[in-house]
């Protein structure tokens, strides 16, 4: 099941990095504020902490599996051009490429699928973006309380 908002669409690079895998991709993300691919100005901490505030709906200082699920799947599947349910990595590369020729930076989108398309057909089902994204849920809550504070959010993001 596709979820889509009416928000303009998140650059992949912040998608796969940060919402998505965990994976390591160094993307950003754009919305309907004054933010740009680049993070406006801001420096990485800022940027960090604006997604985790994005991400954490009921700001209640920490990011639950369900939030993360919630925002994960809105993310990714809105770049599923034809509807089919699946994000294929031509349509990863052809929003990157699109972004990129707005100024966005040039990201390879190789890791997001190697951690995220379990049966290696080129796509990324609901499935297989849920499954994935626990054990990488799983790997962020070094504390294991079900939570990610910020504080192992910014680790896991290299802060």
């Amino acid at each position: 099941m596709s979820v889509r908002s009416s928000r303009k669409p998140l650059a992949v690079a912040a998608t796969l990095a940060l919402g998505l895998g965990f994976a390591g991709a160094a993307l950003a993300q754009t919305s309907t504020d004054s933010t740009d691919a680049t993070g406006g100005g801001s420096d990485g901490g800022d940027r960090k902490q604006m997604m985790f505030q994005r991400i954490d709906a009921d700001a209640n200082g920490s990011i639950s599996q369900e939030e993360m699920q919630a925002w994960r799947s809105k993310a990714v599947f809105r770049l599923d051009a034809d509807n089919d349910g699946r994000v294929t990595k031509e349509e990863v590369d052809q929003h990157m490429a699109q972004r990129q020729s707005q100024g966005g930076k040039a990201v390879d989108s190789s890791q997001f699928f190697t951690t995220y398309d379990a049966n290696s057909d080129g796509a990324i089902d609901e499935g297989e973006l849920t499954d994935g994204g626990m054990k990488r849920f799983q790997t962020a809550d070094t504390d294991a309380n079900g939570e990610i504070s910020i504080e192992e959010w910014q680790a896991l993001q290299g802060s």
